[in-house]
């Protein structure tokens, strides 16, 4: 049996190891603590939280996800965010009573798994046509937005982590952001959407939190990120 050559070791085995643990360690962990579960039965206090997602119609389901979305906007409504390099879990949102988009979008999301949900994170920057895309990826002055999408069984959900507004059209259908990039100009709203980024062209990823790398641990310059939403973006 051969001796299997020291190089092709290092490049097949040890620096492919070397990413998945890289990876694994700046992967933005969505598994619920038992902790979360008690804020989020704070956040859940007047709704019946009983019954999962999946033995719900699609109409209770969206009656569910706009309570959720109601509670947790009235509970930490806009405000300071809650700072960099510092946990965002339910405790903390809560405890600061106040929060940003991307501090509100993250914990709905906690909220929509615990409850049975399937969830995805979407991180949203204004197109600008004078700039390249990757400059307007990477410039610290692209405006941004941070939402979520929940998987209804009519399909994604767009939820906004500022306004009390979801993604359903005239037909009561479920829309998500892929849906609005393919026709942004053609879609009835049964609520007129706020803010710029759901009737403009613009920018969306999939599982990016922050470009920053500071509001997860462990709070150095990569970005942070969820691998599995990312791969969203490939579909």
């Amino acid at each position: 049996m051969k001796k299997i050559n020291r190089k092709k070791f290092i490049i097949f085995v040890v620096v492919p190891l070397l990413m998945i643990i890289v990876l694994s360690y700046h992967n933005v962990q969505k598994k619920v603590s038992n902790e979360d579960i008690k804020y989020i039965n704070i956040y859940l206090k007047d709704i019946n939280k009983n019954t999962l997602a999946s033995q719900l119609s699609y109409e209770e389901q969206v009656n569910l996800i706009k309570s959720v979305q109601f509670n947790v906007l009235h509970t930490s409504p806009s405000g300071d965010g809650i700072p960099m390099d510092h946990e965002r879990r339910p405790k903390d949102l809560y405890e600061s009573g106040q929060g940003l988009c991307f501090d509100r979008s993250f914990v709905m999301e906690l909220i929509f798994q615990h409850l049975g949900f399937e969830t995805r994170h979407v991180c949203l920057f204004k197109d600008c046509p004078e700039k390249s895309t990757f400059i307007e990826l990477t410039s610290e002055n692209t405006e941004n937005h941070a939402i979520s999408e929940i998987k209804t069984k009519k399909g994604w959900l767009i939820v906004d982590s500022n306004d009390e507004w979801v993604g359903i059209d005239d037909h009561n259908a479920p829309i998500s952001m892929d849906k609005i990039s393919n026709s942004i100009s053609n879609i009835a709203w049964k609520t007129k959407p706020p803010g710029y980024f759901y009737t403009n062209k613009n920018h969306y990823i999939y599982g990016l939190y922050s470009r920053h790398g500071r509001f997860y641990k462990p709070y150095d310059f990569i970005p942070d990120y969820n691998i599995n939403e990312l791969l969203s973006n490939l579909n």
